[in-house]
Parts: C-alpha cells; sequence; structure tokens
C-alpha cells in the first residue's frame, strides 16, 4: 500500500512540474497560447496596416481625387512557421477595397484570364462579344511586403520577436510611397520536464 501511494504521489508530482507552463504576452493586452502568431495577431497587423497606410498624407493625396490601381502581392514568409500568408493578404485586399480608396487588379488570375481569352480563339465565344488583348488595366501601385522572425532562448524562458513590414511602391516612378512595420513579441516559460 505505501509503494501504491508513493506510486500515485510522483505521478501527480511529474504530472504537475509538466503541466506547469507560463505563457503570456509581451506588450500585449489579449491572452495569447503559446509564442506563434494566431488568428489576433492577424486580425491587429491588418487593422493596423491598412490604417496607416489609408492615413499617411502622401497615400491620403494619391487617393483625394482618384482611385489608383493596386495589386497586393502576397507577404514573403521568413519564418519558420507555416504561415497562412494568403488569408493576411486577402484580408488586407477586401480591407483596403472597402475603403474606396483603390480599384485592384490581380496578377494571380493572369492565367485564368489567359484560359478566357484562348476559349475565344477557339471560337467558343462570341465574337462580337470577346474581349481582346491589351484592354485590362495596369497596376498603378504594388504592395508587397515580408514576415521575420528571431527566436531567443534564456535558460526556460522563450522569447519570439515577429515583424511584419509592407511597402507602397509607384510603378512609375519605384518610388517607395509608403512603409510600416508591425511587432509582435511572445514570451514563454518551457516546462521543466519533456521541454
Amino acid at each position: 500500500m505505501k509503494k501504491r501511494i508513493q506510486s500515485v504521489a510522483i505521478l501527480l508530482v511529474a504530472g504537475f512540474l509538466v503541466g506547469c507552463q507560463t505563457v503570456r504576452p509581451i506588450d500585449d493586452t489579449a491572452p495569447h497560447i503559446g509564442v506563434r502568431l494566431d488568428p489576433t495577431d492577424v486580425r491587429n497587423t491588418v487593422e493596423f496596416m491598412v490604417d496607416s497606410m489609408l492615413m499617411f498624407p502622401p497615400v491620403v493625396e494619391l487617393t483625394a481625387n482618384e482611385r489608383p490601381v493596386l495589386d497586393l502581392g502576397l507577404l514573403r514568409n521568413n519564418t519558420t512557421q507555416m504561415v497562412d500568408v494568403r488569408l493576411i493578404t486577402q484580408n488586407m485586399r477586401t480591407r483596403l477595397i472597402r475603403s474606396g480608396k483603390f480599384r485592384f487588379v490581380d496578377r494571380t488570375q493572369v492565367g485564368e484570364d489567359a484560359d478566357f481569352l484562348a476559349q475565344a480563339e477557339m471560337g467558343f465565344v462570341d465574337p462580337d462579344q470577346v474581349i481582346q488583348p491589351g484592354q485590362q488595366t495596369a497596376a498603378q501601385l504594388y504592395l508587397f511586403g515580408d514576415i521575420l522572425e528571431m527566436r531567443e532562448t534564456v535558460g526556460r524562458t522563450v522569447r519570439q520577436y515577429y515583424q511584419i513590414q509592407l511597402n507602397l511602391r509607384d510603378l512609375r516612378t519605384g518610388e517607395i510611397v509608403w512603409t510600416d512595420i508591425q511587432e509582435i513579441r511572445r514570451e514563454q516559460r518551457r516546462r521543466l520536464i519533456g521541454s
């Protein structure tokens, strides 16, 4: 009986130590689990970046009297994580379109557009209704960026730092019209056992 009680006690202590893990965000009021990017990070980043761009005086001036044509590239994921950059990009595009400040083109659809033109050339479409090549609107501005990370481990504490940077480039002049950075920091204490 005594051995059984000792075994149970050892299991309880081991279970407690394995389960004891402290996770807390740094410079952020929302609770997060772990050091990975989460949906709250995506939402906050999209809101911050789009608002920053729309309020930047040169962009306000660019969009005051016209809606420039914008193309948005997928963010480049330079982290060790699987980050759904397509989701972040689509959320940014949606927020920018809903602002009413820009018109959009999408280079990723060029292949499908070529398929439509090929169907017309093969006679599948009424010739009077065929859209001729070279009539699509060209982008004037290009929005692109990167997600970067840095990780630091001190003892059992893991600090994860993410930086999301966006740049808006004028395609005619090649100038960067706007840029901004969103930083996200996380800290996590690793477990004593099984770390």
